[in-house]
């Protein structure tokens, strides 16, 4: 007899994959192919907002007035400015030792030296200036007011003796000089220096005699327009040179008062209009710095001692009363106090943190009150210093040296979309503690790892992996490597590692090895004598012999891949990979190109011209290094053919090592660099990328149950939203859908093995389809596909044997000897397998069934006689009447239909129908977790109409078995499964099925995973009907077709 199908009916296995890509994609986007992307006109570029520094930017008053102030500010690179407060615009005064009155007191006049050797002195007020011509001997000291102060030396001394003072206006720079006249015999007027002024008078700090100690100094008041000296007997601690070149001294003068500080530290506080009164005295409180003082009313400011070298944050500005109270008006405060030149208060800089600094001018408190601050002008931070740069799939790891939370790393998102603006803020991942300040360089693995090689004395070197972003964020791993050496290159948990320095950029170590880390096992796979090498995916490419050939092996399974020729007729010294490109350079970057490996047997091969001494990175599409102007320079040859190197436009100089000062993010990104003023900036080439890809992949072939379905895919480049589907192999319908937005390193899906509906799905063969969007809008969407097989679940309707999700058919002889026919797949039967047990005995009605004892396989009831028997004849076996079996009950005898329609009320167990002989009722026995059968349910009356009565599985797709029954006439109707075990009322299918003399659902015969149906005619053929899955229709099987020629009469009955 016959089993096989027409060749025509032949709906295979093969055709699968090529169809499911019209079943899936549902949430995505429209358009499997992106349209290419347009390069951006002019620069596209992304000045990446920094961390600040934690200290504040030192922000030195020199000098301040009513209108506006003098200062050095910390990174500025100008020098000494005069700043206008009400238009904010600032020019500069020229640089020097920034001592008291340098540039003046902040009154009409400044002083200029625009350039070595060159002086002037500045009218704020009409914008000219004027030139100052030194008298020869003699060295300018200072401008308070209106009068400039030098100091003449002895002619002949080589400035090593001093004669006197003189002063001139600043109105008549080089105009006649008026001496400074009333120094105490005995003076040592070359010691002498300013220490403090205001208008209409200079105060000068000197000693009388020989011994020059601290208790013989006095201050000598000088009346600017007389020249005339009052020696004020008021011994002041000696004056200091701050870490800033600036000379200081304790003392204060405005135009009502005097304050000092003695060596004893205590404060004297006089009246300028009666300076003989004994005046105010109160020691210093502890803490506080004597050196530099000011005055606010009687009130006096001064600084406490900070807590750490240069450490504004933790120096506090301080207000002492006449009563000696101290009391604080900033929390962190720079030494440096300023009066301010027309006496209305004092000038600080200060704050709270780095970005809550400002310039501010005390004043006197309302009632004698302490001083008030009003704020003048603030004072932006500093970038933090960044140490090395890593760029990969859009995220930016900087390695910054005083960052907001100390010296470690700092992690960014950029755009990932075809509008390059916004990133996310700087977010702290953590620091390598003990590690030198070395620059080392860093490079990112493409799945939120960035790896570097940290030298930290005393420990022993190790290649380090921190998480920064995604699912390894917060994650540290160590690889040991038991010497020197540098990091070549780095994809996802794979690190290739080189020993040894090489003498110059471009060659290898003699006697070095080319190490293969794995960072997850945190070990190292494999170590060979060194070659070039680089790593993407789970690929790892190696240089070999001297012509320039490249292996390739596969590290997730270990096995070797096709080599790749790269025709560079040379021993190669470093390799780079870019998803389809290959970069390869051999003789110190004189000699390089790079391959397109879409085709790995014959690769296009591309020339690029000579390299830089440093060497460059590869980019998807092009090639980066330094040009002899330390620009950065991209080659292109996304085109197949080397193009035009050009300049990043607008670029600035970069010098440095490549990842350190620059660096190139290779998953379909961008190039970034670090500037000179420690901010990094970002910028796209405008090179189209290339196709969104799967670089690796973990997709395991089966799932047992009760277990999970861990699938991951990296991706070459970010991906804006993705899609898994879990289809029926057969049908292509989705069983189970995962979603997700953006990504940029890889897709993650776990899979219980159960459909949207919670229940497990039958075992059989499935398949996963993964579709992704370029997050770019370059290059073709990702689609790809493979397979998945689920076992340990439930058996598929009428899967007997083979957990193929195929229908099985029992033919039962006269003898009760079984024999049993497999689905073949293509709409056929195969070949006859024959039982080899015990037959039944005569009377005995068969009932292919679900899985009874939880061993995953379908087994059979069997009523004999009055019991039901539930028959485990095991996985792959054939019932006989010598399988061991469990008894369910007896009474079954007045049944004369027992049929399994599939699982009506979908709770994913196998149920069986029965119809009453004497009343013709149909009963549903629901199947249970248990393996068992519920209590019966009456879902039907008097179907004594009907002469056969057959499950036939899931017809309209809804999940439920259906019910198939052929009345007296011979037509066909049919059932539709509810919720509740019943039935909907009848759908007439067709007539002439009285020619049948067996009529039997099979489950899927030609797999499309829709239930079929065989029927025998009275000549012993077998056809089969096809179900359409049209959904609900009284028409749900295409026309017969015939699947057995003859011979099937020899079987009392199909099952």
């Amino acid at each position: 007899m016959s089993r096989t199908a027409p060749a025509r009916r032949g709906r295979t296995r093969a055709v699968l994959l090529a169809a499911v890509l019209a079943v899936t994609g549902a949430g995505l986007a429209p358009g499997a192919v992106a349209a290419p992307g347009t390069p951006v006109v002019g620069i596209d570029q992304l000045d990446v907002e920094p961390s600040w520094r934690a200290e504040p930017r030192a922000e030195i008053v020199l000098a301040a007035g009513a209108g506006g102030y003098a200062h050095r500010t910390e990174g500025s690179g100008a020098g000494v400015e005069w700043t206008d407060l009400a238009s904010g615009t600032s020019r500069s005064l020229g640089d020097g030792i920034a001592s008291f009155a340098r540039f003046g007191t902040g009154g009409r006049y400044a002083y200029v030296a625009p350039n070595p050797g060159a002086h002037g002195v500045l009218d704020l007020e009409t914008g000219t200036t004027t030139a100052l011509t030194i008298p020869q001997d003699a060295s300018y000291r200072g401008l308070v007011g209106d009068r400039l102060l030098f100091q003449q030396y002895v002619p002949g001394t080589s400035s090593g003796s001093t004669g006197g003072y003189f002063l001139r206006a600043a109105s008549a720079p080089n105009g006649a000089s008026v001496p400074v006249t009333g120094w105490p015999v005995g003076a040592d007027l070359h010691g002498a220096r300013l220490v403090a002024g205001a208008e209409g008078v200079a105060v000068l700090r000197f000693t009388v005699g020989t011994s020059g100690a601290d208790r013989d100094s006095l201050l000598g008041l000088v009346d600017l327009a007389t020249g005339r000296m009052r020696v004020l007997a008021a011994p002041t601690a000696a004056a200091t040179t701050a870490a800033d070149g600036v000379l200081v001294a304790g003392v204060a003068v405005t135009a009502e008062r005097i304050a000092w500080v003695d060596p004893d530290r205590n404060v004297h506080i006089r009246q300028r209009a009666d300076l003989d009164a004994p005046g105010t005295t109160y020691p210093l409180p502890a803490g506080l710095d004597a050196a530099r003082i000011g005055l606010v009313g009687d009130w006096l400011l001064t600084t406490t001692e900070s807590a750490t070298a240069g450490g504004a944050l933790t120096r506090r500005l301080v207000a002492v009363s006449p009563a000696g109270v101290r009391q604080t008006l900033l929390a962190g405060a720079q030494q440096e106090i300023t009066q301010i030149a027309d006496g209305s208060g004092v000038a600080v800089t200060g704050g709270t943190s780095a970005t809550d600094w400002a310039v501010f001018k005390a004043v006197p408190g309302k009632g004698g009150a302490a001083p008030a601050l009003e704020k003048l002008r603030p004072v932006a931070p500093l970038p933090a210093e960044v140490e090395s740069l890593a760029l990969g799939m859009g995220r930016l790891t900087t390695l910054e040296h005083d960052g907001p939370k100390g010296a470690g790393f700092y992690s960014r998102t950029l755009s990932a979309g075809p509008l390059h603006t916004g990133q996310s803020a700087a977010a702290w991942a953590g620091a390598e503690t003990g590690a030198e300040a070395s620059e080392p360089p860093l490079l990112d693995g493409g799945d939120g790892r960035v790896v570097s090689f940290p030298r930290i004395p005393g420990t022993a070197r190790a290649v380090v992996s921190r998480g920064t972003t995604g699912a390894n964020a917060g994650r540290t791993t160590r690889v040991a490597v038991d010497r020197d050496g540098r990091i070549a290159d780095t994809f996802g948990r794979w690190t290739v590692f080189q020993t040894g320095t090489p003498g110059r950029p471009g060659e290898l170590v003699v006697g070095g090895e080319t190490l293969v880390l794995d960072l997850d096992g945190q070990k190292t796979v494999s170590r060979q004598a060194q070659t070039a090498a680089a790593v993407w995916g789970d690929t790892l490419y190696t240089g070999t012999g001297s012509a320039g050939d490249v292996a390739r092996k596969d590290l997730a399974g270990g096995g070797a891949l096709s080599t790749v020729a790269t025709g560079a007729g040379c021993p190669l010294t470093e390799l780079q990979t870019a998803g389809r490109w290959l970069y390869w350079a051999c003789a110190r970057y004189e000699k390089q190109g790079v391959l397109d490996l879409r085709n790995p047997a014959a690769p296009v091969r591309i020339a690029l011209p000579a390299g830089a001494y440093r060497g460059g990175l590869l980019g998807d599409g092009y090639f980066v290094d330094q040009s002899s102007g330390s620009y950065l320079r991209v080659t292109p040859f996304h085109t197949g053919k080397a193009g035009t190197p050009f300049d990043l436009t607008r670029a600035e100089t970069v010098s440095g090592e490549r990842r350190v000062t620059w660096t190139v993010d290779r998953f379909g990104g961008a190039v970034a660099y670090r500037g000179a003023d420690q901010r990094v900036h970002v910028v796209w080439t405008g090179v189209p990328t290339s196709d969104l890809k799967i670089a690796a992949a973990s997709t395991p072939a089966g799932l047992r149950m009760p277990g999970t379905w861990k699938a991951s895919w990296t991706l070459s480049k970010p991906a804006s939203q993705y899609e898994v589907n879990v289809i029926d192999a057969y049908n292509f319908k989705p069983l189970r859908t995962f979603r997700g937005t953006e990504t940029r390193e890889r897709i993650d899906v776990t899979w219980d093995g159960k459909n949207a509906a919670g229940l497990p799905a039958p075992n059989g063969p499935y398949a996963w389809v993964v579709r992704a969007l370029t997050a770019d809008g370059n290059g073709r969407d990702l689609y790809a596909s493979g397979r998945i097989t689920v076992s340990g679940s439930r058996p598929a309707f009428r899967d007997l044997v083979g957990s193929d999700a195929q229908g099985e058919l029992l033919g039962v002889n006269t003898s009760g000897a079984v024999s049993l026919y497999r689905g073949n797949g293509l709409g056929g039967l195969s070949a006859r397998t024959t039982a080899t047990g015990a037959a039944f005995p005569a009377g005995t009605l068969l009932v292919p069934f679900g899985d009874v004892n939880g061993d995953s396989c379908a087994d059979v009831l069997g009523r004999v006689g009055n019991e039901l028997r539930a028959y485990r004849p095991g996985c792959g076996k054939v019932v006989t009447g010598s399988s061991p079996y469990t008894a369910i009950g007896f009474g079954w005898a007045q049944y004369d239909v027992l049929t399994p329609p599939g699982d009506v009320n979908a709770d994913g167990h196998q149920d069986l129908i029965a119809r009453q002989t004497t009343t013709g009722d149909m009963y549903f026995y629901a199947g249970t977790a248990g393996h068992r059968l519920a209590p019966r349910v009456r879902i039907g009356t008097n179907w004594k109409l009907y002469k056969r009565i057959t499950g036939a599985g899931d017809l309209d797709g809804d999940g439920r078995g259906d019910l198939l029954g052929i009345d007296a006439s011979g037509v066909l109707w049919v059932y539709f499964g509810t919720p509740t075990g019943g039935v909907t009322p009848r759908a007439r299918v067709g007539g002439g099925w009285q020619v049948y003399t067996a009529v039997q659902g099979t489950g899927d015969l030609n797999g499309d995973g829709t239930a079929d149906l065989v029927a025998r005619d009275t000549s012993g053929r077998l056809y089969a009907y096809y179900a359409f899955d049209r959904g609900r229709t009284n028409a749900p099987y295409a026309p017969r077709e015939l699947i057995g020629t003859g011979g099937w009469n020899t079987f009392r009955t199909l099952h």
